[in-house]
């Protein structure tokens, strides 16, 4: 099995290469710079189009990372879209015929989390400009390949630093509850501006990369082109900071400081998700969230 990454320097691009790189063939590509992750050469698709379009034919599995953040996506919505456009045509043209294609979307999209089809009624298309993005992405994937070479995951909020990671960047620490980590393991101030008392969904990126290794890699299940990846459960944001307060006492660190000003409404969202075609496959998240956030702060404190 070869694989090529699109976003290789990216929080969940680098991780999968941590993660997958000891077992399979990967390439991976970066929009901006060149750099090295595990001896794995990360090619910048501005001076390496020859050589991205070399591996793209001997890849059988496509994984797509690259899409910008949250907090990005709101400058970057129609730059993005216009360079997926791109990237779909340049795909269409010179990947093998049969490899597989993923795009790593959000459950976001959705406007009302308790209602799980997957219409464009349903879709939280005027709310953000990040839920915007993934739907014009999604819909352009899902009607340019055949659905048998294309899957849309929709993940939740996905945190953690993975096990096999032998260097931090920036990239992990864009995703509020590392970054939260970090400070704790730093012993610096951390100020959270929103409702304690809304709950929110959180999976383990060690998990994903499972999900992605079986699910895709070895092949062991079949999906529908679209996949809702989340958790059974959720948790508030007051329950989280409980939970890095005792796993930090635990590990000994300094009595986290943290202070929080709830300025925002509760969205009265309701995170559950149908996930039958994840918990079919035995692949549903297993990590609980006190264990990973434990997990982060040691590897935090042995990496920094």
């Amino acid at each position: 099995m070869k694989i090529f990454i699109y976003g290789g320097t990216g929080y969940i691009g680098r991780s999968l290469i941590s993660g997958l790189s000891n077992k399979y063939k990967l390439f991976a590509s970066s929009r901006n710079k060149k750099t090295t992750i595990k001896k794995i050469r990360i090619l910048s698709e501005k001076e390496d189009k020859k050589k991205i379009e070399r591996k793209l034919r001997d890849s059988d599995l496509i994984l797509i990372a690259n899409g910008p953040s949250f907090e990005d996506s709101k400058k970057e919505l129609f730059s993005y879209v216009k360079y997926l456009n791109k990237q779909i045509k340049f795909l269409l043209k010179e990947k093998k015929k049969n490899a597989k294609i993923v795009y790593f979307s959000s459950i976001h999209v959705y406007e009302n989390y308790e209602s799980h089809e997957a219409n464009i009624s349903n879709l939280l298309n005027l709310r953000s400009h990040y839920a915007i993005r993934n739907i014009v992405c999604e819909n352009l994937l899902l009607s340019k390949f055949r659905k048998q070479n294309i899957n849309v995951i929709r993940l939740s909020n996905i945190f953690g630093i993975q096990k096999d990671l032998l260097k931090l960047s920036s990239s992990e620490f864009r995703l509020s509850v590392n970054n939260f980590c970090l400070n704790v393991v730093n012993n610096k101030k951390i100020m959270i501006n929103s409702n304690l008392n809304e709950k929110r969904n959180f999976i383990s990126i060690n998990d994903f990369i499972n999900f992605i290794e079986k699910g895709f890699i070895l092949k062991k299940y079949k999906f529908g082109p679209i996949i809702n990846y989340t958790s059974r459960s959720e948790i508030s944001l007051k329950q989280l900071i409980n939970i890095i307060k005792l796993q930090s006492t635990k590990l000994k660190l300094k009595k986290p400081n943290i202070k929080y000003r709830n300025t925002t409404k509760n969205s009265k969202i309701n995170y559950k998700f149908k996930i039958d075609d994840v918990i079919n496959s035995s692949l549903e998240p297993k990590t609980l969230i006190k264990d990973e956030i434990k997990n982060t702060l040691k590897k935090i404190k042995k990496l920094i």
